[in-house]
């Protein structure tokens, strides 16, 4: 993800002569701007992937049972602190891409005062598209072969068309709202391969409609009018997808019904975009956020003890989903903005272990659900961990969280990274 730029001066350089000496070293040293073509990195937003993965991997992990409970207490509240409300990862990564891609897009649209949709969707691709298709293959057609022998293929042409067919066009996230048909198909390990995979259909259907609405919208005040009517129609969405789970539908898992679906779910891709849509036009009113950073702090702190506080774990499906969505959408936009805005927080997630790290969650968060699977059933069968010892969870979480790792370091040096190189033959020049 990138963010175009095309001025004299970039505006990091304008705040960081402003700035104290102290804190204009500091963000020289944690905001490096590149501008090979028309690109800007920030380093702090991979240290944010980080955390972001790390908090969706404990959310899948579980919490620590009961048997196991021999940590300090302080630990196993922040676990299950954390198990609990892991899955806002998914909201932040959401957040992060609302922001690069918006970011990119008006930045490519005040350099040629248009937008190449053909040559975005083709970088897009380039970095969603291998590993996505590999694991497709993988689950999808690789994993039946195998099994041949024992193979419903009734069953199974039902799943190609249920599941098989809606992910390979990025539909995922709707037709797994329903996935009977894929847990009566696939059995742990092999159905966490797909899993994971909805909020990848998010956002490429995110990719396929927001460039051109941008295009069309002439200025950033028509912009955040539609971020506005977007963030309003998505709490409307959520609230009567709400009800038809809650009266209507009797699902498995009823909160997947307005918690996958797109239209119901883009406040955090909205809160990104906002974000990038005030840095592109209006790059002076940083400086007057940078003066309120302590100010967001104490509001990003209340909203965390707010909502862990006030509102209950989200697979109840309580009527109050419909506005805890926008809390937290609201609470990774303080985020977003204070990783921006302060030296400090922005030398804290430019960590080059943070950083580095934060560039292969994209694999590790697709397969690290498999992974947790495969972790449990290796302790136990392979092992002979017993699952009343102390210190399975540990063990758990650090292999599948091993595993999951050296999947993205090969899957990033033999394959990502060639498809990577490829996006220069698609950018625009002037």
């Amino acid at each position: 993800m990138q963010a175009a730029l095309n001025h004299r001066m970039t505006e990091e350089q304008r705040l960081i002569t402003n700035l104290p000496p102290e804190e204009a070293a500091a963000t020289q040293a944690t905001t490096k701007a590149t501008t090979s073509g028309a690109e800007m990195y920030w380093p702090q937003l991979d240290g944010i992937r980080s955390l972001a993965f790390l908090l969706v991997f404990v959310h899948h992990v579980g919490r620590i049972p009961q048997a196991q409970r021999v940590l300090p207490e302080v630990i196993l509240k922040v676990v299950d602190t954390i198990s609990a409300w892991g899955w806002v990862g998914v909201d932040i990564f959401f957040t992060l891409s609302g922001f690069l891609i918006t970011h990119l897009l008006l930045a490519e649209k005040k350099q040629f005062s248009s937008i190449s949709f053909k040559l975005f969707f083709a970088r897009r691709a380039l970095r969603i598209w291998p590993v996505y298709y590999l694991l497709l293959f993988f689950a999808i057609i690789l994993v039946p072969v195998l099994h041949w022998q024992s193979l419903n293929l009734k069953l199974y042409g039902e799943f190609l068309l249920k599941q098989g067919l809606p992910l390979a066009l990025f539909c995922g996230n709707i037709s797994m709202a329903f996935p009977s048909v894929m847990i009566k198909f696939m059995k742990p390990p092999d159905v966490f391969l797909l899993l994971p995979t909805w909020s990848l259909a998010v956002e490429e259907q995110f990719y396929l409609t927001w460039p051109f609405l941008l295009k069309i919208l002439p200025t950033p005040k028509a912009i955040y009018r539609l971020i506005l009517a977007l963030t309003v129609l998505s709490l409307a969405a959520r609230a009567l997808l709400w009800y038809v789970s809650h009266y209507l539908v009797h699902m498995t898992y009823p909160v997947s019904l307005y918690y996958y679906f797109t239209l119901s779910h883009l406040e955090p891709l909205m809160a990104g975009a906002i974000c990038a849509v005030t840095i592109s036009y209006f790059p002076e009113f940083k400086e007057k956020i940078a003066k309120l950073k302590t100010h967001i702090f104490v509001a990003l702190g209340f909203l965390i003890v707010f909502c862990t506080a006030v509102f209950p774990e989200i697979s109840k499906n309580s009527y109050l989903n419909i506005f805890m969505f926008s809390c937290v959408a609201m609470g990774c936009l303080l985020f977003l903005v204070s990783a921006l805005v302060s030296p400090a927080v922005a030398k804290i997630f430019s960590n080059k272990v943070l950083a580095s790290f934060g560039k292969l969650t994209y694999a590790m968060y697709l397969v690290h659900m498999y992974f947790i699977s495969l972790a449990e059933i290796w302790l136990q069968d392979l092992f002979k961990v017993p699952l009343t010892s102390p210190f399975f969870w540990i063990l758990k979480f650090s292999l599948a969280l091993s595993l999951s790792y050296g999947f993205a370091f090969v899957s990033w040096h033999l394959l990502e990274s060639r498809f990577l190189k490829m996006r220069k033959l698609f950018r625009r020049h002037a």
